[in-house]
């Protein structure tokens, strides 16, 4: 209704506070969970959320320390000085296996607010607790601009490959299994 009303801002709680409660009770894989998170995209999209950035950096990762996304944050920052509608999207969940993943995230949105970037850096992990289905992360790779990969650590490197599958220039460290993977 909020929606429809043109209030975006009031529609999207509804639509979070739904998306819980559909994952809480049916979990992750449910179809109307995946109903949920088109109904999110398709506000964000109205919202101009991610086709007005330019550009759209996508960081397709779990949010460990290792995956060191405050300094995709710190890029986004310094990038929004000559490229003002340029965006970020963290794709994945804090990562079930390390508790200090929470505290991680935590310091991120710290950080974001810090920074001014909580209009530019969207972490669907605010949105969604578990791993997105592959179809949506598909579809933010077609979405995006550029691949960011600040690893400190990485075991392979797979964002990399989905990028080159997508056509997607990457901006990564030069760690050796990115290195040998990208070249």
């Amino acid at each position: 209704l909020y929606r429809a009303q043109g209030k975006p801002r009031q529609a999207e709680p509804q639509y979070q506070r739904a998306l819980a409660i559909w994952q809480g009770s049916f979990g992750s894989n449910h179809p109307d969970v995946a109903t949920c998170q088109n109904n999110l995209g398709a506000l964000y999209y109205e919202q101009g959320r991610y086709s007005e950035a330019e550009p759209l950096l996508l960081l397709p990762v779990r949010l460990p320390p290792r995956k060191n996304i405050e300094l995709a944050l710190r890029v986004l920052a310094e990038l929004r000085r000559e490229l003002p509608r340029a965006a970020l999207v963290v794709t994945g969940p804090p990562g079930p296996h390390n508790p200090a993943n929470v505290a991680y995230f935590v310091r991120l949105r710290t950080l974001r607010a810090e920074l001014g970037l909580d209009e530019a850096a969207h972490f669907l992990a605010e949105i969604n607790a578990d791993y997105l289905p592959d179809n949506i992360v598909a579809d933010f790779f077609r979405l995006a601009d550029a691949l960011i990969l600040p690893s400190s650590e990485e075991g392979f490197g797979i964002p990399l490959i989905e990028a080159a599958f997508n056509h997607l220039p990457v901006f990564c460290t030069d760690i050796s299994p990115l290195h040998d993977l990208g070249g």
